[in-house]
């Protein structure tokens, strides 16, 4: 596997692109954790640089997560919850 240049936030490099496959620069908008995260100057998708392993997808997507309300359901101002609130207020008022 080849050696990646290392990005800095703000900092282009030319790659191809995950998503729409052209050769182009990915800018380096910040990190999380220890991915960086990049936007394509062609289509604009932001993504992280370098694909997790199975393991941190597994670590970082665990079963709670996809069990809808799990993650946030209890908390009062959660964002699902305030979300279903302003579409209510929405429609509501029509």
């Amino acid at each position: 596997m080849p050696t990646r240049t290392i990005l800095f936030a703000g900092e282009c490099a030319t790659r191809v692109c995950h998503c729409c496959a052209e050769a182009t620069r990915l800018t380096r908008l910040y990190t999380k954790g220890h991915h960086a995260i990049v936007r394509c100057e062609v289509c604009g998708l932001q993504y992280v640089d370098e694909i997790p392993s199975q393991a941190e997808l597994e670590a970082i997507y665990g079963a709670r997560f996809f069990e809808v309300g799990g993650k946030f359901g209890d908390a009062p101002a959660s964002a699902g919850r305030a979300n279903a609130h302003e579409l209510v207020e929405r429609l509501l008022a029509l």
